[in-house]
């Protein structure tokens, strides 16, 4: 299965940051793995939204790539679990989203995402926004100590 072979791809030691991609639709995940991982990252997926959790909290990735219409738990339940988790709240969110509209950019942002991409989107420009989050984080573990990461 797919959650296995993610779940073993993890258990051996990688200098590459970690992309997790959590989508319910399998070619989403696989469009976002094949352009992350030819750009260097170790992808880590998650079919459903607990799953996420399960690797969030157990894998560090360094940016979450985030559906908002998932089974088990939604996209903003994800968000708000690992918001009040201190070991995830600063944690990184871009969501990738066949919805759309006001109301969910402000949801979106409220739950303090970094980015946000309605489907279809692009998958160079996610991978360049992926790139983009990551050197801001690897930048931030310079010499002096972050405050926390500006969205």
């Amino acid at each position: 299965m797919e959650d296995n072979e993610a779940v073993g791809a993890v258990t051996t030691p990688s200098a590459r940051p970690r992309v997790l991609v959590v989508d319910d639709d399998p070619a989403i995940r696989l469009i976002c793995t094949t352009w992350l991982s030819l750009d260097g990252y170790e992808v880590l997926e998650a079919a459903n939204g607990q799953d996420a959790l399960d690797l969030a909290f157990t894998q560090s990735p360094a940016v979450v790539l985030l559906d908002l219409s998932m089974p088990v738990l939604d996209g903003f339940a994800v968000a708000a679990a690992l918001r009040a988790d201190e070991r995830t709240r600063e944690l990184p969110l871009v969501v990738l989203t066949g919805e759309a509209g006001p109301h969910v950019t402000e949801r979106v942002f409220q739950m303090g995402a970094t980015g946000f991409f309605t489907k279809p989107f692009d998958p160079g420009a996610v991978a360049a926004f992926v790139r983009s989050v990551v050197g801001e984080i690897v930048s931030a573990k310079g010499p002096a100590p972050a405050g926390g990461h500006a969205f």
